[in-house]
């Protein structure tokens, strides 16, 4: 039997993703690629039945699943390694769109939990040979990694700045209009980037969290640069929008955290993971944002894909992703971005 079989999988969080990506390996390679065969159902009580319907033996196996809430999704994709390197598969590669619990990733007070640690280990324990993940919270988390597990870390920019860039076809002078946001000191670098790609400006909110979810604007520097342009938050994910609505305010009025600046004409916000939780969709409504640029990493039911949410595929950069991995070739193709 060849070693050189790619099988791709899906748990139940993101079937249409994993349908995108196979499509596009389908593209990529000039040969059809379908969805491998997996049940993954439950008994009456809930409890996890899993059940490979493929022969995966001497296969290289790539398993999508993001690990957003549910927990049920986290447990879905350790049950799916671990059968796999129990039905022998060459290699097993946890393809994780959406890495959660990566909020929780160091010990800021006393007796927490290190979350993302936590989960890195469950997955080396499960038997992953390498996770692909997109757009950690916290990039350190792929030091927790063991040397023997390898962890690849991309980044949705590419596709992002394609659509983001997109609203303003046929504009010459859309660099002139257009300022990104850094939505907290932790985000400048990864923004910093976003803004030398496009050659616009950018500025930084100065946020604390007096408490989970919430969120309280100090400052902005660079609030110079907003006036008469359209300020486009930049974050990694959008959960409550508890973040998204505070700032979007401030950005669209300085005046209202003691600034003396000119506010920008709109505000945009892009994120590559769009959680959307609790009342997320009426703040999004309520709050002076034009329009969201939010990926397909976590699956956004119908009822919220409200008109001013935009949404990102991201099965194209996956697909590539998976395909260099498959065949031992460099990542950085992935990191590469043509306007």
């Amino acid at each position: 039997m060849s070693k050189d079989r790619l099988l791709v999988f899906s748990g139940n969080a993101n079937k249409p993703l994993t349908n995108s990506i196979c499509r596009e390996l389908s593209g990529l390679t000039k040969k059809k690629v379908k969805l491998g065969r997996a049940e993954v159902g439950r008994f009456k009580d809930g409890e996890l039945r899993m059940q490979y319907q493929d022969d995966l033996r001497e296969a290289d196996v790539f398993i999508v699943q993001p690990t957003n809430q549910p927990d049920r999704n986290l447990i879905e994709l350790l049950a799916m390694i671990r059968a796999a390197r129990s039905a022998s598969a060459r290699r097993v590669t946890a393809v994780i769109p959406y890495f959660g619990y990566a909020r929780q990733d160091r010990k800021d007070r006393p007796r927490t939990l290190i979350t993302a640690r936590l989960v890195v280990d469950l997955l080396v324990e499960a038997g992953a040979h390498r996770v692909l993940t997109m757009d950690l919270h916290a990039s350190q988390i792929q030091g927790f990694f063991p040397k023997e597990v390898v962890c690849d870390h991309i980044y949705a920019r590419r596709e992002l700045l394609k659509v983001l860039t997109g609203h303003f076809s046929g504009e010459a002078d859309w660099q002139e209009r257009l300022c990104l946001v850094a939505t907290d000191a932790g985000a400048a670098k990864y923004v910093a980037k976003h803004a030398e790609i496009l050659r616009v400006p950018m500025a930084i909110v100065i946020k604390d969290r007096p408490e989970p979810n919430v969120c309280r604007i100090t400052g902005i520097l660079g609030a110079e640069n907003l006036a008469g342009r359209i300020a486009c938050g930049v974050d990694d994910m959008v959960d409550t929008l508890s973040t998204a609505d505070p700032v979007s305010q401030a950005l669209k009025d300085p005046g209202s955290i003691g600034l003396e600046a000119e506010g920008a004409i709109e505000v945009w916000m892009a994120a590559t993971h769009g959680l959307l939780s609790g009342q997320a969709v009426q703040r999004l409504q309520a709050a002076p944002i034009s329009r969201m640029f939010l990926t397909d990493s976590v699956r956004i039911p119908r009822r919220k894909r409200i008109d001013e949410l935009t949404m990102v595929p991201l099965g194209r950069l996956l697909a590539e992703a998976i395909l260099c991995t498959h065949k031992g070739k460099s990542l950085s193709s992935t990191f590469e971005v043509s306007l």
